[in-house]
């Protein structure tokens, strides 16, 4: 993956790091680095996609915190905190930077034809083995046809 997909992002925690994939319909923001909210130092992790056009967390755990000192959840204030900041941040970012999600939208093509590409081989290979097993097949019916015709027409000769 190049280096346009992946990156880091100034939010009001600090700055953290981003990946984005999917196609450029996702993108998930977080790194090593802690960030404080409220005072407490979190690893924290976001998960976001693109629904109709706006970033979005994705799913009831789109949002992870864990205190770096204590090792527990971080409070429903804390994670809304960090959802609204890496969303608003997100946004205004891609918004600046357009290139990075046609990167990702690119990338993600580029698989994808690889994958079509590979499958591709393996259907011609499958082809390939097939074909040769109808000749095959082919061939052990034409003997049989000739060993029935000489049979019937040894008969139909005594």
């Amino acid at each position: 993956m190049s280096t346009a997909t992946k990156g880091k992002l100034q939010t009001k925690f600090g700055e953290v790091g981003y990946t984005a994939c999917g196609g450029a319909d996702y993108v998930y923001i977080g790194g090593d680095e802690p960030v404080t909210v409220f005072g407490v130092a979190y690893n924290a992790h976001c998960r976001l996609k693109r629904v109709n056009g706006l970033w979005e967390p994705e799913g009831s755990g789109a949002v992870y915190l864990s205190r770096r000192d204590t090792y527990g959840d971080g409070s429903p204030a804390a994670r809304k905190a960090v959802r609204e900041a890496y969303t608003a941040a997100w946004t205004e970012f891609v918004t600046e930077n357009p290139e990075v999600l046609t990167e990702a939208a690119r990338e993600q093509l580029e698989r994808e034809i690889e994958r079509l590409e590979a499958d591709m081989v393996d259907t011609y290979k499958k082809y390939d083995q097939l074909r040769a097993e109808q000749m095959t097949k082919t061939g052990e019916l034409e003997k049989l046809v000739e060993q029935i015709s000489t049979a019937r027409f040894t008969k139909v000769k005594t």
